[in-house]
């Protein structure tokens, strides 16, 4: 599969790219986020309210610490995967 670009990528490059820009939130979480403070890993999640969105989570400080617990996110991504389950099993069963 060729890909047009304006940036001189690569076919690979701009794979990469691409995967880098529409990668889970939560991936981004643990790949970019762990390592911040409590505080600031909270200011985040206020000023970003659209931030890990399609996840059950509370935004206060329990929220964060929950977050850093690696079996906790992997309960979190089960709960999406499901909800997501269904509503495709609900978008076809309308159709």
């Amino acid at each position: 599969m060729e890909m047009d670009n304006d940036f001189d990528l690569t076919e690979k490059q701009a794979r990469k790219a691409l995967e880098f820009i529409f990668r889970d939130d939560m991936t981004i979480f643990e790949k970019e986020m762990m390592d911040m403070s409590d505080s600031e890993q909270l200011q985040y999640l206020k000023n970003n309210p659209d931030f890990l969105s399609d996840y059950v989570l509370t935004r206060d400080e329990k929220g964060v610490k929950l977050l850093q617990d690696e079996t906790f996110r992997g309960i979190l991504r089960r709960i999406k995967s499901n909800k997501e389950s269904e509503a495709k099993k609900e978008e076809t069963e309308n159709v």
